[in-house]
C-alpha cells in the first residue's frame, strides 16, 4: 500500500486519506466527534485504516472470486470419467486450491484483526480524552 494523500477540515472535523493499493485507489475518512478535541494526527491515522481495510476488502474479494473459480473448475473437471484424483496434476489442482482458500482465509483474520484494533484504538482514545477533560475540571475546580 503506497500512501498517496491526506487532508483535514479543521471546522468540521473531517479528516481524508487517500492510499493506492494494487493499482486502484481508496479512501477513508473520519469525523471528529464533536465532544473531542481535534487532533489532525489522529483523525488522519483512522481515516488511513479505514482505507486500508476498504483496500484489504477489495483484495479479499478478487482472492475469494478466484478461489470460487479454482474450485468450480476443480468440481467440473472431477466429474468426467476418466479423471484420477491420484495423478500428479489433479494433486496439484489440489494444492492450487488449498494455497487459494488459505489466502483467502488469512487475508479475512488481517482484515478482521484491522478492525478489532481500530476499534480499540477509538476505545483508547475516548478514555484518554475523557481523563484530560476531567484533570482540566479538577484543575479549574482548584483554581
Amino acid at each position: 500500500m503506497r500512501f498517496l494523500d491526506s487532508g483535514t477540515i479543521k471546522e468540521t472535523g473531517y479528516s481524508t486519506v487517500v492510499i493506492e493499493h494494487k493499482g486502484n485507489k481508496y479512501v477513508g475518512q473520519a469525523k471528529c466527534h464533536p465532544d473531542d478535541t481535534f487532533s489532525e494526527f489522529t483523525g488522519c491515522r483512522y481515516a488511513q485504516e479505514r482505507a486500508e481495510i476498504n483496500a484489504l476488502k477489495d483484495e479479499w474479494k478478487q482472492k475469494k472470486h478466484d478461489c470460487d473459480e479454482c474450485r468450480k473448475y476443480l468440481i467440473a473437471v472431477s466429474q468426467y470419467a476418466g479423471f484420477d484424483k491420484e495423478s500428479s496434476t489433479a494433486k496439484a489442482m489440489f494444492r492450487q486450491l488449498n494455497r487459494r482458500i488459505k489466502e483467502v482465509n488469512k487475508l479475512a483474520e488481517i482484515i478482521s484483526q484491522k478492525q478489532f484494533n481500530l476499534q480499540i484504538a477509538i476505545r483508547q482514545q475516548d478514555g484518554f480524552n475523557s481523563k484530560i477533560e476531567q484533570m482540566r475540571l479538577n484543575d479549574n475546580k482548584e483554581n
